[in-house]
């Protein structure tokens, strides 16, 4: 550090680890452990193989052709009325954004609602889970324009029940219409299918009617509920009912007329495929949702005919819109790099960059997706003639393997997008460019070639966003990742034995060649995928078992005083203490501090350095927990930062508020600090005395300051706290400068000052039974230090939040683990704390935690405190 940190020579010493030893490994069996972190990976390919068997056993006594015949024989008419519907149905679902920023008060432009509502759903119906998916792009949207977390968290809360109640309102109605066709899928007796419609109805009856009678906010602990009026209700249910009304009908023009199926009917199977779909979380219901369709529509309608719309439907009302939202991200990322737009739209465009690499990774993955189905399907005879006409036959052979293996590394490689990595941009817009040739010249499909050719040209402007100098090498894939991998070659592989499900299989057909040998080709492709894909995903778990990280040794520490004058964070320096491990950059100009417990790795803050290596730090950290199989966390980090930590897939949970005092008008004679100052005085009145001592010279203190600090902890019945303060030890205590208290010649309080761009206390102690007024006396001392040294502000560290109830970010559970961690953290009561440092006057600047959502947090708070609090027996012991 500067001053003297960086003036005097630090005591040698061996790092400290007094307190907390290295990492070790879970004493779980692997092969449990193994189960436990793939858990949902799963269950996941458990819903897709069974719903590919469901498919299989139903689709068996059809034909790949007649599903492609009913294709071909689908009016224009049909396909105009599907992509009007299509638009339609996601212009209405802007209705969804529009109420819900109405009902909480909030007016934005429509464009901007439009924007966050289109790429959210877009997004969402292609990559599954749409509450996070969809979400994290509103979030990003709408927080860009100003609307608060809190805001933001009920727009997606109340477009998530919103569609609830719309898809119940509009299923009723459909079970009520066409029980006829519900009851032999449900094997219930049509009676009882109208007993179910009623209650439905008689509920949501009840619900308008509750909010009618109920005019106050009803309240649940800490959380207040509002309830809309009836007429708003009602227009929620008509918005609501007509989203699933068209988007059902983009599937309906699709399918062939029959008497004995009425549009109600359809809609009830339509609503029970819908949420059957959503609830499986996989890409697009695949598999689910289709399943139910064909389940439900094949006592009227032949089954190819079915098939082949559902495939329609796909295109049009995913496909497409998926590509219109890269289309438009990309159009706003030109306009941001070209300075073109105005400043609130560069604004929202640095939202947007953050989101171009999960749109682009989508588009990617969705493009190798297609790529792997044109190479299971039997070839169109006519195109193989023309092609073989002026290609020869090895060349058709090879490109047909060629564009198999293009498909399988755009899945792959849309994992390397969404980490940003500049190779991976690199290497798809090279494949997508060998991938247009290759499926022309494999049998002519120009239609495949076209969406690579738009593809390729949505991709190759985004070159900017994608910096990171990783390898390809060094990619690893999470279970969710795995799961969509597999769940795409399982689909082609079933789509291949759907097709070529009347060849009777012989050895030979390996070696068979020709126009007419699709079923050899597609053998041949689909094992070449299989065996590439698999290779690729379990290299990684075939790695040595990696060594848990060492704690710092002296060279480490040399590089932490280094680094610490480049950063605006006061509380880096307690890196210095030896007991957190570290990760450098590659020039050793940077590094997150973090621990180790359990399967949690918990970063200490941003990224210590300067900002430009910030976010590369923060992907580092959360690859090398990918690497582990651990759940990367970032404690207390700062609201500046939050966008970096969005990128990386981290949700939001805020702790509190550091207290900062500016120092260029800090003066006790403001008359706000009247009580402030009498402490003060009367400390020195009593014959209190504040001094400075130099780094240099606190060394011959050590005896004092160690006694003191045992006094303290024996009479208080106190801990030191671990991780996120610095031990009272006398190796930590020399690498700064003190405030000292004393009376007479004896030391009765002492606090180091963190010394870096700006200033800060860390461990302070005081003898107890002495004037309050004491540890008030300190800071001044702090305070009138660090504004001689030229520090603008002085830090008092994170403060409790004064209300959980105004967490934004947290569910009413998160709080608890958020109180339960903050009473852990801090003795004494949290307002009296956050009453303490207010009477300094500081500016409160918000501390949030950065970890994986779900039920995550909760654990991650839990390590957290075992860390801060050693253990069990620390929290105990106050």
């Amino acid at each position: 550090m500067s001053g003297p940190v960086a003036a005097t020579t630090p005591i040698s010493r061996p790092p400290v680890s007094h307190r907390q030893e290295p990492p070790r490994t879970p004493r779980n069996p692997l092969v449990f452990r193994w189960l436990r972190e793939r858990a949902s990976l799963i269950v996941g390919l458990l819903v897709l193989v069974l719903a590919a068997w469901a498919l299989h056993y139903m689709l068996k006594e059809f034909r790949y052709r007649e599903v492609v015949d009913h294709l071909q024989t689908l009016p224009v008419s049909a396909f105009v009325k599907a992509l009007t519907l299509m638009m339609l149905s996601y212009w209405t679902l802007t209705g969804y954004d529009v109420s819900a920023l109405h009902y909480i008060g909030v007016k934005l432009p429509y464009r901007t609602v439009a924007l966050a509502s289109f790429a959210g759903y877009a997004i969402g119906n292609n990559v599954g889970f749409m509450m996070l998916s969809g979400g994290s792009v509103r979030y990003r949207i709408y927080s860009a324009a100003g609307v608060g977390a809190s805001d933001v968290a009920r727009v997606i809360a109340f477009c998530g029940l919103m569609f609830t109640v719309g898809i119940t309102a509009v299923g009723a109605a459909g079970l009520l219409v066409g029980a006829d066709t519900m009851a032999p899928m449900l094997r219930l007796p049509p009676r009882a299918v109208e007993a179910i419609a009623a209650l439905l109805i008689l509920a949501l009856l009840a619900a308008i009617a509750v909010a009618g009678l109920v005019r106050r906010p009803l309240r649940l602990w800490r959380w207040t509920l509002i309830l809309p009026s009836p007429t708003f209700l009602l227009v929620q249910i008509a918005i609501a009912s007509l989203d699933i009304l068209l988007s059902g009908g983009v599937l309906w023009v699709l399918l062939p007329g029959d008497p004995s199926l009425s549009y109600g009917g359809f809609l009830a199977v339509y609503s029970a495929a819908l949420v059957s779909g959503l609830l499986s979380h996989l890409p697009g219901g695949l598999g689910v949702f289709d399943s139910i369709i064909i389940v439900g529509l094949s006592p009227h309608l032949p089954v190819s005919a079915v098939l082949g719309a559902l495939v329609a439907f796909r295109a049009i009302y995913y496909l497409v819109p998926l590509v219109a939202a890269g289309l438009l991200l990309a159009a706003n990322e030109l306009k941001s790099q070209r300075h073109l737009a105005t400043l609130a739209l560069r604004l929202v465009g640095g939202w947007v960059s953050i989101m171009v690499p999960w749109a682009m990774a989508a588009m990617t993955f969705i493009g190798g997706v297609i790529i792997l189905i044109d190479g299971a399907v039997p070839s169109t005879p006519w195109r193989m003639a023309e092609i073989r006409a002026v290609v020869p036959g090895p060349v058709v052979e090879l490109s047909h393997l060629v564009a198999s293996l293009i498909g399988a590394a755009l899945l792959l490689l849309a994992r390397g997008l969404y980490r940003r990595l500049e190779s991976a941009h690199t290497a798809t817009t090279l494949l997508m460019a060998i991938g247009i040739l290759a499926t022309l010249l494999k049998g002519l499909d120009y239609e495949a070639a076209a969406l690579l050719a738009v593809m390729l040209a949505v991709l190759a402007p985004c070159r900017p966003e994608f910096r990171r100098p990783a390898a390809l090498t060094d990619l690893n894939f999470s279970p969710g990742w795995m799961a969509a991998i597999l769940a795409a070659v399982v689909a082609s592989l079933w789509l291949a034995l759907f097709a070529f499900q009347h060849v009777s299989y012989a050895a030979d057909l390996w070696w068979q060649f020709g126009p007419d040998a699709d079923a050899g080709r597609s053998l041949r492709a689909a094992a070449t995928v299989v065996v590439a894909v698999l290779y690729a995903t379990a290299r990684p778990l075939l790695r040595p078992r990696a060594v848990q990280p060492p704690l710092p040794d002296l060279d480490d520490l040399a590089h932490i005083r280094h680094v610490l004058p480049t950063t605006t964070r006061p509380d880096a320096a307690v890196a210095l203490a030896g007991d957190k491990c570290l990760l450098f950059n590659d020039a050793r100009t940077a590094f997150v501090m973090y621990a180790v417990r359990g399967r949690t790795w918990l970063a200490l803050g941003d990224p210590v350095g300067p900002e430009a290596e910030q976010a590369e730090l923060i992907w580092r950290f959360r690859e090398l927990c990918d690497r582990r199989g651990s759940r990367p966390a970032y404690l207390e980090v700062s609201a500046a930062v939050l966008p970096l930590y969005l990128d990386v897939g981290m949700t939001l949970l805020k702790m509190g508020d550091e207290a900062r005092i500016p120092l260029g008008d800090f003066s006790l004679d403001h008359p706000d600090r009247a009580d402030l100052r009498a402490r003060v005085e009367q400390c020195r009145a009593l014959g209190y005395r504040a001094a400075i001592v130099p780094q240099s010279l606190v060394g011959t203190l050590i005896p004092q300051l160690l006694d003191l600090a045992s006094t303290w902890r024996q009479i208080t019945g106190h801990r030191d706290k671990a991780f996120t303060a610095g031990p009272p030890v006398a190796a930590y205590l020399t690498e700064f400068d003190l405030a000292v208290i004393y009376q007479d010649q004896r030391v009765v309080g002492f606090a180091n000052l963190l010394n870096g761009q700006l200033g800060g206390i860390d461990l302070v102690r005081v003898l107890p039974g002495a004037p309050a007024g004491l540890l008030d006396l300190l800071v001044v001392t702090g305070i009138d230090w660090a504004r001689n040294r030229g520090c603008p502000v002085f830090s008092l560290g994170l403060t409790p939040p004064a209300d959980f109830e105004s967490n934004h970010f947290a569910m009413l559970w998160q709080r608890f683990d958020l109180a339960f961690f903050t009473l852990g953290e801090h003795f004494g009561a949290m307002p009296a704390l956050r009453h303490y440092k207010a009477r300094f006057a500081p500016l409160w600047e918000p501390r949030y935690l950065a970890c994986p959502g779900g039920l995550v947090p909760g654990q991650v708070l839990a390590d957290a405190t075992m860390l801060v609090k050693e253990g069990p027996r620390g929290f105990t012991a106050r």
